[in-house]
């Protein structure tokens, strides 16, 4: 809250204020002390009959006479501060010196009363009662420094998943082969990229060379299919036995077969697609596949010859494709210069056989990540064994770490629940000790500052009574910036601060520079100074309206 504009009364007129540093001039003692009653009012809410202008949290608000309303509290402080002589009152330098005195003792007391309560502090209070409630239910660490530890337990399983994805070992190629790997990684690149669209014509080949394959499996199936049927020698021999029944040697009709043996006949040759034996005998001595079986044979060739086509077409474009071709062109070009390497005859595995020429050497990143994981053990309590080679660890580590969390959860669940119960309740007290200290040093801390603020008033007092100096700049700006804080804070923004006096202890040089002192520290308070210091009012005036504004009690508006 900042005053814009306040009317003192239709007897002692109205007065303007800058949002910064306002200093008013030229009032007598009446005026002086409706003036700062009125301000000391309006900060503490008991503003009952004032009217003016303020601004508070960017809104400006008419306070007006007749409304009764009133803003605030802003601050219990008071913020009227006398800076000079004028304002010390009739207090002798031995009540200064009881007074100051009293407030030293109070504050060593205070500061041994602060350490006593410290005692009852314990930052991990909460967590405590949190894991042991959950703990109950059997899902987290019975104390704070269980959690701890398993903190550091998941942190490690963390780091061994971290390496895992960590190249152990650098490869650089030698001198010699340098070329030759590099060109062999950019063949791989350039492989890589093509690889989707190369696939898809590869997946062409493959397809045409399935349809192929089924094509002439099913062509072979129609030619076994289409041979000529043959009876047995038995069969053969049974329909001879049946046709000759019914003639005699010299061919005559001699007899007649009977039902059975008619039937009989027929099946035998129906065998064979016959229906007399005279057809029989004629097949028999020429014999072919049925038409049926010949056109499938025909039909089928029709159809391999097709997938023979496609396959040839598949395989030709794969072939002229341009990037297959540069891409093909480009291994050649590697295995040419990789035979000046490994000799004429190379291997399957080309890739593996140039990185076998390539020099070793352990990755630091790597060596510094397994470091982690080996200085966490140790924080852990872990004892590890010597012999454990680097590469080991990860390893041994994570079995060590997950069967640590096994006996933990087998531990829990053989916890005594009336043993947690206890532990619930110890640590609650702890807690609420723990909240009650925190409160009591709050208060202790915010009487503190007051009293630093209160000292510095009487340790000036004491000077002026007893002639050594009065209220230096500097002093002056120290003095105010805890009633400042304090203000900022009960306000939760400005609110004035009121100082008094005409600065009789400083020349005008000292007033001028404390003076732009105070007007830094009134970008977090509103300061008026209430003077008839005429320097004071000068420079208000030469700093200009947007820095500072002099003001003065002028009439009553009607």
């Amino acid at each position: 809250m900042r005053i814009l504009r306040l009317d003192l009364g239709p007897a002692n007129g109205t007065v303007d204020f800058h949002p910064f540093v306002s200093v008013i001039h030229g009032l007598d003692e009446v005026q002086r002390e409706v003036l700062t009653g009125s301000l000391r009012s309006l900060v503490r809410g008991t503003s009952a009959g004032l009217s003016g202008l303020v601004e508070n949290d960017g809104d400006l608000i008419e306070l007006a006479t007749a409304s009764g309303e009133v803003l605030g509290p802003f601050t219990t402080e008071d913020v009227i501060v006398a800076v000079d002589t004028a304002q010390l009152g009739e207090q002798n330098e031995a009540s200064l010196r009881a007074e100051l005195d009293q407030l030293r003792r109070q504050a060593e007391s205070d500061a041994v009363h602060v350490e006593e309560i410290r005692a009852d502090l314990d930052p991990t209070a909460l967590v405590t009662v949190q894991h042991v409630r959950q703990a109950l239910a059997g899902t987290t660490p019975i104390t704070a420094a269980e959690l701890v530890r398993e903190e550091i337990r998941q942190s490690i399983l963390d780091q061994i998943a971290a390496v895992e994805k960590i190249p152990a070992v650098l490869y650089h190629a030698k001198p010699e082969v340098e070329g030759v790997v590099a060109r062999w990684n950019a063949y791989k690149e350039a492989e890589a990229e093509a690889s989707g669209y190369l696939a898809s014509l590869d997946r062409r080949v493959s397809d045409a060379e399935a349809a192929y394959q089924r094509a002439l499996e099913a062509l072979s199936d129609a030619e076994r299919r289409a041979v000529p049927r043959m009876l047995s020698a038995e069969d053969d021999a049974r329909v001879e036995e049946l046709a000759s029944i019914a003639y005699d040697r010299r061919g005559r009709r001699s007899k007649s077969r009977t039902q059975e043996q008619e039937q009989e006949l027929t099946a035998l040759l129906a065998k064979v697609g016959q229906e007399t034996h005279t057809a029989y005998a004629m097949y028999r001595l020429s014999p072919t596949a049925d038409p049926a079986s010949l056109a499938e044979v025909e039909r089928n060739k029709q159809v391999a010859e097709r997938a023979r086509h496609n396959l040839e077409t598949a395989k030709a474009e794969f072939a002229s494709d341009p990037q297959a071709v540069e891409l093909i062109g480009a291994l050649e070009l590697v295995k040419d210069e990789a035979r000046l390497h490994l000799g004429p005859m190379l291997p399957a595995d080309l890739g593996e056989a140039l990185l076998a020429l390539r020099d070793e050497s352990e990755n630091p990143e790597w060596v510094d990540a397994v470091e982690s994981i080996r200085t966490a053990l140790v924080e852990l309590g872990v004892e590890i064994d010597p012999a454990i080679e680097r590469v080991d660890l990860p390893g041994w580590a994570g079995g060590c770490i997950r069967r640590q969390l096994q006996e933990i959860e087998e531990e829990r669940a053989s916890v005594d629940r009336a043993e947690l119960e206890v532990q619930l309740r110890r640590a609650e007290l702890a807690l609420d000790r723990h909240v009650r200290a925190m409160a009591r040093i709050d208060r202790l801390e915010s009487t503190a500052a007051k009293s630093a603020s209160h000292a510095a008033e009487l340790d000036n007092r004491l000077a002026i009574a007893t002639g050594e100096g009065g209220l230096s700049g500097h002093d002056l700006v120290k003095s105010i910036e805890p009633l400042a804080q304090l203000v900022r804070t009960e306000a939760g923004s400005s609110a004035p601060i009121v100082l008094v006096g005409d600065f009789n202890t400083l020349n005008d040089a000292e007033l001028d520079e404390l003076l732009g002192e105070l007007e830094r520290l009134a970008q977090g308070v509103q300061l008026i100074i209430v003077t008839d210091r005429t320097r004071a009012a000068t420079w208000a005036s030469q700093v200009g309206l947007r820095r500072a504004l002099r003001s003065t009690v002028v009439s009553m508006r009607i």
